[in-house]
């Protein structure tokens, strides 16, 4: 390994001589003290920390990706091209170290850049917290709601919704009102989303239930949250009047929180952390107020409410965000390197970042596709597609569905999102984007990039 440091090391000296370092540092000061200036989110202490989390540590990571590709490209690339790399080739070095000393030299950069971030963010999260002009209670919800890392329960699924749709189905059948040329899984999707909306509402008197799975054993959490959403078109209307019960089957009487006028489309309150009792299920129930000054309530469809449990403090949040960023970084220097080594510079840098933007886009792709398909027979009788057509359809599906299966994780495993708005980036998390793209993809492109380089002749340049 001592040669592959070595090489590792060259990397970094030619970065730091060439000022590319310096040029890096002053950018990604930039972002991260000037953007949080320009940008005051809401105006409240909460929305400036959530700003300086989200945009800067998103501009950052956008920063960091564009130059670790670039120098990705040109690592390996320039030194052929300028017949530097058969210097270290015609010595005993493997063609697969000088590949992983490279990558290991771009990471170790990153490393730097990205442990400067974390210990700027952390200056910048406790100077706002600091501030003379805050309040007190401004700052008790900036560090219960933001700088934690809280986990949500699961929401269990409603099985009278799947019995309605059923009831509903047979009726309809039996009329003769589902349409011929109509799958049965569309029809019964179709009703499943108009009965949701129905359930949605909860009129004056009238209540609503939702059923969260309890938690593992263990440790027990600090703080219990609840967060709901409303429709902007009531809760812009009239203030929204109610009590809210939280607890267990096993609870002799569940907790309850008055709401009384709010007109929020998104409320947040606490609960006592005993009412989570792990391994049993917990109800979250909404009785709206029969008043005059009541008004028909209308939750969101999907997603409606969360019960958040407090599992964790903000440092340890932030390093695990950093790390898998730094996952993201170090497959797009393994990309810029494989490219380098089989193309020229700007065929490489060219090609890396053409990939980059199909897998980016292979979730809509992918997903258009497939209701593309799906919605053939919607139209009645059409037209039977020339064989030339069905081929390329059939092409345009398999391609779209490969580049969704290798893009939909890389696209999921996105940590900013979750610091942002105080949730947990677990452990589970981040071993999943070190095992997905640092075990997986990286090792896939390194082996791919140490082929290519014992095939190509490095005394020449590329023309």
């Amino acid at each position: 390994m001592s040669r592959t440091f070595a090489i590792a090391w060259l990397l970094i000296r030619a970065a730091i001589r060439s000022r590319f370092v310096l040029s890096l540092l002053v950018i990604l000061f930039a972002c991260l003290v000037g953007l949080p200036m320009m940008l005051r989110g809401d105006g409240s202490a909460f929305g400036s920390i959530q700003v300086l989390l989200s945009y800067t540590l998103g501009a950052v990571g956008v920063v960091l990706g564009a130059a670790t590709l670039w120098v990705g490209c040109g690592a390996v690339s320039q030194e052929i091209e300028e017949r530097q790399l058969r210097l270290i080739a015609v010595k005993p070095v493997r063609k697969g170290q000088i590949w992983l000393g490279k990558w290991l030299g771009l990471v170790g950069l990153n490393i730097v850049f990205l442990l400067l971030t974390g210990l700027i963010l952390l200056a910048g999260v406790s100077w706002r917290l600091r501030d003379d002009d805050l309040s007190d209670a401004d700052r008790q919800k900036v560090t219960r709601n933001l700088l934690v890392a809280r986990k949500g329960l699961a929401l269990q699924p409603d099985d009278r919704l799947d019995a309605e749709v059923a009831d509903v189905y047979r009726d309809l059948t039996a009329e003769g009102r589902v349409p011929e040329d109509m799958p049965e899984d569309e029809v019964r999707e179709k009703l499943r989303k108009a009965l949701r909306q129905q359930q949605a509402a909860v009129a004056p008197g009238a209540d609503k239930q939702w059923t969260f799975a309890g938690p593992p054993r263990g440790r027990p959490p600090s703080a219990v949250q609840v967060r709901v959403w409303f429709t902007g078109m009531v809760s812009r209307r009239r203030a929204v009047h109610g009590t809210w019960f939280v607890g267990t089957d096993s609870a002799t009487s569940p907790h309850s929180v008055r709401m009384e006028g709010v007109r929020d489309i998104m409320h947040q309150f606490s609960v006592p952390a005993e009412v989570v009792s792990p391994g049993q299920e917990l109800r979250l129930r909404f009785v709206n107020d029969e008043s005059p000054q009541g008004t028909t309530v209308i939750f969101r469809p999907q997603a409606a409410a969360e019960v958040l449990l407090t599992r964790g403090g903000f440092t340890g949040n932030l390093v695990r965000t950093l790390l898998v960023m730094l996952c993201h970084l170090a497959f797009l220097a393994a990309l810029g390197l494989t490219a380098g080594s089989l193309f020229s510079f700007p065929v490489a840098a060219f090609v890396s970042v053409s990939l980059l933007l199909i897998s980016l886009l292979g979730h809509y792709v992918g997903g258009h596709i497939h209701e593309g398909d799906a919605g053939h027979h919607r139209h009645g009788e059409v037209e039977e597609p020339r064989r030339l057509e069905e081929a390329m359809q059939q092409v345009a599906t398999g391609i779209g569905g490969v580049v969704e299966g290798v893009a939909r994780p890389h696209y999921e495993l996105r940590p900013v999102p979750l610091l942002a708005d105080g949730m947990l980036v677990s452990y589970g998390f981040l071993a999943r984007a070190v095992g997905l793209l640092m075990g997986v993809y990286v090792a896939v492109l390194g082996a791919a990039g140490a082929w290519i380089l014992r095939r190509r002749e490095l005394a020449l340049p590329q023309r």
